[in-house]
């Protein structure tokens, strides 16, 4: 019903009602074992640190021990995935490791008197050995004194996510050669998916995004599976809710990445320019606002080419499309008509048509290369105007001069 053309990051916001909660899916054996922990670039520059088939927990809005500012990604194939290669995502310069083997007390105690430990029900190697790795143990008896079981960190050097703090939890082991001040590359293999300080669950990867300010960030937004924040105190049916469609999000987002790479080849420039297409819907009513993030094309001089996007009605009677384009902070540009006071550094909009009656239709001139967050919603309409509406997206970046 939904689907994410391979050049676009979807970013859905919610709007939700209680669904059945259910236990984390193990994830489908669909992609070919050589394929399924290969690096994938998104539209932002960053590298998946690791598959997004089979999320846990988001953001959690908690003070005190409920607190959870990160994305548990669990681990995807055999055996939760234990041992397979967790990723950079920029390049990056390490600030921090740990290991429980290197202080059990904070990291917690290795688990290596057991051949198999149960986690969440489900039966697991407690230790396999690894080439260039040696045996590694993907456990701990405890908690540890800091909660994280093994970890890296890293201060990421350049691009969308400059200056900010990238935190890996639960990892079971890294690479020999990696040492604190160390630089690693986008893409480059950091850490091994483990379940280290996890004893209720199974094997994920805890990934935390600290700003330079000291602001940890909701991954998904960054990852362009949407927000992931759940409210203190949200009942089960809620949580399963807002789970469910980070978790449709990811599942879009990952068919399409793995189609552009096999579509493209993993060294093959990935051709974003031109007209791109996409048919999507408000989830039968769940959702109020579509979200996609989109990043301007740049010229041989560097400097951001102009764009334009439209959104055409396709089904429901009750609504008009409406767009607005914020930057990632969440600061209005264009409101569907007129540009905002936060544009004048950013870009200039032309409205040709508001949606009103028909279809909405801006150009975009950009002032910088910031990537900006495009909304699809309705012009104040009847409330169930959602549950039957459909919509076609469409976003024009021309091809460079001399671009192929």
């Amino acid at each position: 019903m939904t689907r994410i053309h391979p050049a676009l990051l979807l970013v859905t916001a919610v709007a939700l009602g209680p669904v059945a909660t259910a236990a984390p899916p193990r994830p489908a054996g669909t992609v070919k074992p050589d394929s399924l922990y290969r690096p994938l670039t998104l539209d932002n520059g960053l590298v998946l640190p690791y598959p997004l088939d089979n999320l846990f927990r988001g953001w959690v809005e908690c003070t005190g021990r409920g607190h959870h500012k990160a994305l548990d990604i669990g681990g995807v194939g055999d055996d939760y995935g234990l041992g397979t290669p967790i990723r950079a995502m920029a390049r990056a310069r390490i600030v921090d490791i740990g290991l429980p083997d290197d202080d059990p007390k904070r990291f917690g105690t290795p688990l290596k008197d057991e051949d198999r430990v149960t986690r969440s029900g489900e039966d697991l190697p407690a230790w396999r050995d690894i080439e260039g790795y040696g045996r590694v143990h993907f456990f701990t008896k405890d908690y540890g004194a800091h909660r994280s079981g093994g970890l890296i960190a890293m201060k990421v050097l350049e691009g969308l996510l400059e200056g900010h703090e990238l935190r890996y939890l639960h990892i079971s082991a890294i690479p020999k050669h990696l040492a604190i001040g160390k630089v690693v590359d986008a893409g480059e293999i950091v850490a091994l998916m483990g379940g280290t300080a996890v004893l209720d669950a199974p094997p994920h990867l805890h990934l935390d995004i600290v700003s330079p300010d000291g602001r940890s960030l909701d991954v998904g937004r960054i990852l362009g599976i949407g927000a992931t924040r759940v409210p203190c105190g949200a009942d089960q049916g809620l949580t399963a809710a807002i789970r469910a469609r980070y978790s449709k999000a990811a599942r879009i987002l990952m068919a399409a990445l793995r189609n552009r790479a096999e579509e493209e080849g993993d060294n093959e420039p990935v051709k974003l320019c031109g007209p791109r297409i996409i048919n999507d819907d408000f989830d039968d009513g769940a959702l109020r606002i579509q979200r996609y993030v989109v990043e301007p094309l740049i010229d041989a001089d560097g400097n951001p080419l102009p764009w334009e996007l439209s959104v055409s009605r396709i089904n429901g009677k009750r609504w008009s499309p409406r767009i607005q384009i914020d930057d990632l902070k969440g600061q209005a540009l264009f409101t569907g008509t007129l540009s905002t006071s936060k544009a004048k550094k950013k870009a200039s909009f032309k409205s040709h048509s508001s949606g009103k009656r028909g279809e909405a239709r801006v150009s975009i001139t950009p002032k910088t290369a910031e990537p900006m967050a495009v909304k699809v919603m309705a012009w104040p309409t009847h409330k169930r105007a959602y549950r039957d509406a459909t919509y076609r997206l469409v976003i024009d970046r021309p091809c460079p001069p001399n671009s192929e």
